[in-house]
């Protein structure tokens, strides 16, 4: 997404790559500056932020019973 004077790029990247050095390189190509002004991880291994729970829904009665106590190694 291109709106003068800022571009909107989604990436997805292996482990050890750097984004604030890919918006500079992007900046060095094009003959202008460039940096980050904003950085959203969106997933990270087999976490995603499609799948995440709003803290305010950590503490509810339900949250507690079906996440915490049934995923507790020590209940085997």
């Amino acid at each position: 997404d291109y709106a003068y004077p800022i571009l909107k790029i989604e990436c997805e990247v292996s482990a050890g790559t750097y984004i604030r050095a890919l918006a500079r390189d992007i900046g060095q190509k094009l003959d202008t500056g460039a940096y980050l002004s904003n950085l959203r991880r969106t997933k990270i291994g087999e976490y995603s932020v499609q799948n995440a729970v709003r803290l305010d829904e950590t503490t509810t009665h339900e949250f507690i019973l079906s996440h915490i106590i049934r995923n507790n190694p020590g209940d085997n």
